[in-house]
């Protein structure tokens, strides 16, 4: 099966960044993307038997759909080799320069070799060029085989001591000691590259605030809304989540509030009654999907084919509206969905029109039984306000 990823490559990634103010990678992002790909290596390793051999930036694409954004796919298996016994050791001297591990060069080594070529990915995201170089392969290659690089303060001043061990563990003249991809997976670099609190924005704080007073039906609203966005819409929100997961765990607890939220007095002392509100699945956490719902900027939710996408998804059989039996199929049971249609039913037909719904939705709180702010500017919720 072919997989179509059109983020392109990582090498351009890398390129895009050296034109940025920083020049790199930030240690978050690229420890995300380090981790990424030695989960697919550790799959090619222990579950296939497979060694890449010719591991490089020029071989991981994006899954898209923007330059450099979604998941890295490992790609041209070309000079990958099956390698089932861990005593056999390979000989054919293939790979590119600047990546090939040094006893590759000396034809005789294991899967060790995609581990070291890993090091020489992770230094370049870090600071923008690679730890071995010369003027033409002979130069490089002496380099490697010599295995002395350096951390010059210029680029790596700022860089932790753990993103260095960690490289360093990799970019080992003795492969045996190297981390098989199991084990690089669990260094103390991913821990600490997500570990500082990470500071949520005003916008985004206020945002929280605003999703636990909405209504149950249009905090539902805004999570089919989410799951219907394109990578590239929700990608800052991703990358926040993704930082404010210390343990990686898939959710956010409230001590990752807590420490997100120092800022937000009005916020940090109510983390409980915070979550709650924003954890629709009732399991004392925040997940991806409702952190990202409960994030949502007001000028994505309230755009007029997002409040449709929302409609068309509640009323069940395209009747054109949402019945108390289409409310009951959400929350469960028939007094909650009474309740609901109660709040936004405004002409008391007991079913919520389209219009209706729309004004649900362009509330600031939850919706009441007024037309006022359609009647005073039809233009209403059309601008590019953000909250």
């Amino acid at each position: 099966m072919c997989e179509l990823c059109t983020g392109g490559e990582l090498f351009d990634s890398i390129i895009e960044k050296s034109k940025s103010a920083e020049g790199h990678y930030s240690e978050q992002d690229a420890s995300t993307i380090i981790r990424k790909v030695l989960s697919a290596i550790d799959h090619c390793h222990s579950d296939h038997d497979i060694v890449h051999r010719d591991l490089k930036p020029e071989n991981f694409l994006f899954k898209g759909p923007g330059k450099g954004e979604g998941e890295p796919v490992i790609i041209d298996f070309g000079l990958s080799k099956m390698n089932d016994n861990p005593n056999d050791h390979m000989a054919t001297r293939v790979g590119t320069p600047y990546y090939i591990a040094p006893e590759v060069l000396g034809r005789n080594y294991t899967k060790a070799c995609d581990l070291w070529s890993i090091g020489v990915i992770t230094y370049i995201l870090l600071c923008g060029y690679p730890p071995f170089y010369g003027d033409n392969d002979a130069a490089i290659f002496r380099m490697i085989m010599s295995g002395r690089f350096d951390f010059p303060e210029q680029e790596w001043g700022d860089i932790s001591q753990e993103a260095k061990d960690f490289i360093k563990k990799l970019i080992n003249l003795e492969a045996d000691e190297r981390p098989t991809a199991a084990e690089a997976m669990n260094d103390p670099w991913f821990t600490y590259a997500h570990a500082a609190p990470v500071p949520i924005t005003a916008a985004v704080g206020s945002r929280l605030e605003s999703f636990v007073s909405m209504g149950k039906l249009k905090k539902h609203a805004l999570h089919v809304i989410a799951e219907n966005l394109t990578e590239s819409e929700i990608s800052n929100i991703k990358d926040m989540f993704v930082r404010l997961d210390v343990d990686r765990s898939g959710t956010l607890t409230v001590e990752e509030l807590k420490s997100a939220l120092t800022e937000f007095p009005q916020i940090h002392d109510q983390i409980e009654e915070l979550v709650e509100g924003i954890d629709l699945d009732g399991n004392e956490s925040v997940d991806y999907k409702e952190f990202l719902a409960a994030t949502l900027s007001r000028n994505v939710f309230i755009r007029e084919e997002n409040i449709q996408i929302a409609f068309n998804h509640f009323d069940q059989g395209n009747k054109g509206k949402i019945t108390v039996s289409d409310l009951v199929g959400i929350f469960g049971s028939e007094q909650h969905a009474q309740e609901v249609m109660g709040a936004i039913d405004i002409d008391g037909d007991m079913t919520i029109s389209y219009e209706e719904f729309k004004i649900m939705m362009l509330e600031h709180t939850q919706g009441t039984k007024t037309l006022h702010h359609t009647d005073r500017d039809p233009n209403y919720g059309k601008g590019a306000e953000a909250k």
